[in-house]
């Protein structure tokens, strides 16, 4: 007796005849494509959909002094040195000195700050310590880099089968 194809097996079938890699799923999109999406929005000139803003009500004095500004800075210290982004672009309050920045100058803001993370991207190997437990051993660099010391006490979140949260346990 000859046993006929299963439903998913013609499904299968249906779709290999049209081409179709993946039929059923959500579209992946790749490290590759969002590189590129980045570098597209990197190529296009800044808008600023404020640029005429004038005497608009600032939210923390609730004033009416809130206005375009080209001439914003943006300062932090981050690990004892002194960080200054000087031109950027946004809103000002002239009354509280509350700032907001623009698209233009939030992605200036994000690349500075993606700079000045640790490099990533470090091996670890799990190992077997005994007694049915294992662990991982982290470089020097990366200690270094997180500033953790020996009886840290971490929290350990798995997020996926492929990436897990390490977080210090305070």
């Amino acid at each position: 007796m000859k046993k006929g194809k299963t439903y998913w097996e013609r499904k299968r079938e249906y779709w290999e005849r049209r081409n179709w890699k993946n039929p059923t799923r959500i579209p992946v999109i790749g490290r590759e494509e969002i590189e590129e999406l980045g570098r597209e929005l990197d190529a296009q000139p800044p808008k600023h959909p404020f640029k005429d803003a004038r005497n608009w009500t600032c939210p923390v004095c609730e004033k009416a002094t809130l206005n375009w500004s080209d001439s914003l800075t943006l300062e932090w210290t981050d690990e004892g040195e002194r960080i200054v982004i000087t031109n950027l672009t946004g809103l000002l309050c002239d009354s509280c000195g509350e700032k907001s920045y623009d698209s233009a100058a939030s992605r200036i803001i994000s690349k500075e700050i993606v700079k000045r993370r640790p490099r990533t991207g470090y091996g670890a190997t799990v190992s077997s310590l005994g007694g049915g437990k294992l662990g991982i051993y982290l470089s020097k660099d990366v200690l270094r880099s997180v500033g953790w010391r020996r009886g840290t006490e971490l929290r350990v979140t798995p997020i996926t089968k492929k990436k897990i949260v390490v977080e210090v346990y305070e």
